[in-house]
């Protein structure tokens, strides 16, 4: 297991050697007390809406909205930096990624690769925060949101590397933390098996994935994909002391994705908020990193 250093800005560094399973108890702020478990489709659902929207070239975020609004999922809030999109609702999203859209006529893809051996729009990350009641539960859900250019394909050594930091938050309030990812060729091609993304390290404020992305048949087998951290809310019967009337509450969250090619060796990562950090053994090759910005989830 490769070391994962958790910390917040201004606050003491925890480094740690082991990672939580994929579900893990909260209940002793992070203790891995609890089995991993399987995620059903229902749980995935949102997931599974906002990354089809979210490969389209022409996005609408007003229609992902409502498509996730008809399945339970409130509260929606969406980052992504390169089309100055924070922390806004689907309606305003919408309204901003339009203005974006119409700035870039007449901008060719040649514009934004120059200087850059990765170019700089090869891809987007979005960070998507919301909270949905399903069969199983209520929770709070924060995932990273990745799309490669159809037409930029290079998966090469080392792996990429995916992460979410979670600011600080009231651990009492949540039963368990699970975490799930998934994985698409550009035409849709189911790619979720471990040997293309796995999860790396789990804290109770951060996550991080790595992506073997590779090309076949002039296909990178992750185009598209997700990674989700997901906070499973006490319900108002439990309502644990550790919680109190800490519900007004709000939970900051971040994503982060850093691309590289045509390297070698592996790496080691730090996490924490506002830091992410790729320590390379060997040649990192070409690489670069994109912040899909910060989206927040109020309990």
């Amino acid at each position: 297991m490769q070391k994962l250093t958790i910390g917040l800005l201004g606050a003491a560094t925890l480094l740690l050697t082991t990672a939580m399973p994929a579900q893990a108890d909260l209940r002793d702020a992070g203790a891995a007390g609890a089995a991993p478990a399987a995620v059903s489709d229902e749980e995935r659902a949102p997931g599974r809406v906002i990354n089809k929207w979210l490969a389209q070239d022409r996005i609408n975020f007003r229609a992902m909205g409502e498509e996730l609004a008809r399945i339970g999922v409130t509260d929606v809030r969406i980052s992504n930096p390169a089309f100055g999109i924070e922390n806004a609702s689907p309606r305003q999203a919408d309204l901003t990624y339009t203005k974006y859209v119409r700035a870039q006529v007449g901008v060719t893809s040649d514009d934004q690769n120059v200087i850059f051996d990765v170019p700089v729009n090869a891809f987007t990350i979005t960070t998507v925060a919301y909270n949905f009641v399903y069969t199983g539960g209520n929770s709070d859900n924060i995932e990273a949101h990745w799309n490669f250019r159809d037409d930029y394909v290079n998966g090469s050594a080392p792996d990429d590397a995916v992460g979410i930091a979670l600011e600080s938050y009231n651990f009492g309030c949540y039963s368990t933390i699970n975490t799930w990812k998934e994985s698409y060729t550009w035409n849709n091609s189911h790619q979720t098996s471990d040997d293309a993304i796995w999860l790396e390290s789990l804290t109770p404020t951060a996550a991080v994935w790595r992506i073997r992305d590779r090309v076949s048949g002039f296909q990178l087998n992750v185009d598209h994909g997700f990674t989700a951290i997901s906070l499973r809310r006490y319900n108002a019967e439990e309502n644990p002391p550790s919680c109190g009337s800490d519900r007004s509450q709000r939970i900051d969250a971040s994503s982060y994705f850093e691309h590289n090619q045509d390297g070698n060796g592996s790496w080691s990562a730090s996490i924490g908020w506002g830091l992410f950090q790729l320590n390379y053994t060997g040649s990192a090759g070409d690489r670069l990193q994109k912040a899909g910005g910060i989206a927040s989830i109020r309990f």
